[in-house]
């Protein structure tokens, strides 16, 4: 602690309103807390105000996902450290990039510069990288008060934004899912934490697991919901007594079934990508003119070579136009049949220079598709 300086009560803010109680939302199982959050979620977004969802791991934050996508609720899920897309390689976003650059030193307003991305070729309606550049560049029309400003100011600002949204993901018009830890610097006006946190071996490594709860719970500005599952007793939520806490018993609820509930999500980043596929082989140059037409969101398919455990990711027409790396193609390899759907993510701009083993014949530039599996575990 800092002695110089010391801890103050501020008596001023007994003259402020009382919060809301904090409710302890008592479910049967972590389906039956997916259901209660759906219906929970569905009273609040009508509101407008940000909304969170916080758990130990990423993984109990998928039968979240799956009520709200069965609810028509948009969510966006927070990158885990150090892993994830990187913005500035995104098809949309570089060509945003280059727009700007072709002004040189014309000066431009933000509503100009919307106009001039949204007629842009690789600029596509439904688009979620294109809707996010518009809503960035909408912020940047704000904030300048549409007033004509340099490129180099543009840039800056695009650049910023970008930088926010890796870290922090999307807190506008969806639901935000995260771990506790993720979130840390984040506030939402009503935020819930999952009940999957069980009692440690000892008292270090439970005092660990602590401190995360409590920053979950002051991420909440004016609600905070805390649950407990009937098979998992949550060691944090049984030390909150007094007349602020609110304990709910929640019975049975409609929704989602328990098929819908246990589907999983997973986003594969580079890693698990073969970045040099598509200037690999004979057939590169048509693999690249396929790749050009990949809208993100689009349906593709994922097929095992014949001959070897490679794994490739095929468009609709059953053209290759992407491959796993060989620890993805192995890992996906086993849990194919358990797939349900799989589709783009995003598609990224990778250079010659990024690749060791590049020859002289690949071209300075190429795309490469991330993409979204859905499956059952």
């Amino acid at each position: 602690m800092k002695t110089e300086h010391p801890i103050q009560i501020n008596h001023t803010r007994k003259m402020e309103p009382h919060g809301k109680l904090i409710c302890i939302a008592h479910c049967s199982d972590a389906l039956h807390q997916a259901r209660h959050v759906l219906k929970e979620i569905t009273n609040l977004v009508s509101t407008g105000e940000s909304i969170a969802v916080l758990s130990r791991t990423n993984k109990e934050l998928n039968p979240i996902r799956a009520a709200l996508e069965f609810g028509g609720i948009p969510s966006s899920v927070a990158a885990e450290k150090n892993k994830g897309i990187p913005f500035h390689r995104l098809r949309e976003f570089l060509a945003l990039i280059n727009q700007i650059k072709e002004l040189k030193q014309k000066a431009i307003t933000a509503e100009e510069l919307r106009v001039l991305f949204n007629q842009g070729k690789n600029n596509h309606h439904g688009n979620v990288w294109s809707t996010l550049l518009d809503t960035i560049l909408a912020q940047w029309k704000d904030e300048t008060h549409n007033n004509a400003t340099t490129p180099v100011e543009a840039l800056d600002f695009l650049y910023e934004s970008i930088q926010e949204y890796q870290h922090n993901g999307s807190q506008e018009n969806s639901i935000y899912l995260s771990t506790v830890y993720a979130a840390k610097g984040l506030e939402f006006d009503h935020v819930f934490i999952l009940g999957n946190w069980t009692h440690q071996q000892n008292r270090e490594k439970q005092e660990e697991e602590r401190r995360p709860y409590y920053v979950g719970m002051t991420r909440a500005r004016k609600t905070l919901t805390l649950y407990e599952l009937a098979n998992i007793q949550n060691p944090h939520t049984s030390e909150l007594h007094g007349s602020a806490i609110k304990h709910l018993d929640i019975g049975a609820l409609p929704g989602p079934s328990e098929e819908t509930l246990r589907q999983c999500y997973s986003t594969l980043d580079l890693s698990s990508i073969w970045i040099g596929f598509p200037v690999t082989g004979p057939k590169a140059t048509l693999i690249r003119s396929d790749i050009s037409k990949l809208q993100p969101g689009e349906i593709v398919s994922l097929t095992k070579a014949k001959t070897s455990d490679r794994i490739f990711i095929n468009n609709t027409e059953g053209n290759r136009v992407g491959a796993l790396s060989m620890d993805a193609s192995l890992k996906w390899g086993e849990r194919i049949e358990m797939i349900q759907s799989v589709k783009i993510h995003a598609i990224i701009s990778w250079r010659k220079e990024f690749s060791e083993i590049a020859t002289e014949e690949c071209p300075d530039e190429w795309e490469v598709p991330l993409i979204e599996i859905t499956w059952i575990e």
